[in-house]
């Protein structure tokens, strides 16, 4: 996911779209939220973010855990791998240094699981260095 948004972030219609429109990296962090629910693999909705250190997202809907819940019941441990890595490459982009080298920069773990039956899932990264 890294990869796939830097190429999305560095795209013609990102740069006549969505660049014009961004401030500053947090700006960046949230319209690609914005993509990411349109992509329609969860809604996906900020609690909170502190610029360079850590964010709060919970997502509702999010595809795997409903497939995961619809055929095979509830779950022990998290199913949402892609959600998780998309926060993860989103934080780095945003907020780590210059592509390639930002990545792994965060790390997140989940604190609510939708598939145990939490009714949504919740995600909390922070930078590695805190």
């Amino acid at each position: 996911m890294y990869n796939t948004f830097h190429r999305i972030q560095t795209s013609t219609q990102w740069k006549n779209l969505i660049e014009p429109i961004v401030a500053n990296p947090t700006d960046k962090f949230l319209a690609s939220i914005a993509l990411s629910n349109a992509f329609g693999w969860a809604r996906l909705k900020v609690v909170k973010v502190i610029p360079s250190k850590s964010c709060k997202i919970r997502a509702e809907e999010g595809y795997e855990a409903e497939y995961y819940l619809n055929t095979c019941g509830k779950s022990k441990r998290p199913v949402c791998f892609m959600l998780n890595v998309i926060i993860l490459a989103l934080m780095d982009l945003s907020y780590g240094s210059e592509y390639p080298t930002g990545i792994d920069t965060f790390e997140t773990i989940k604190t609510k699981y939708h598939a145990k039956g939490d009714g949504f899932c919740k995600f909390k990264t922070k930078s590695r260095k805190d």
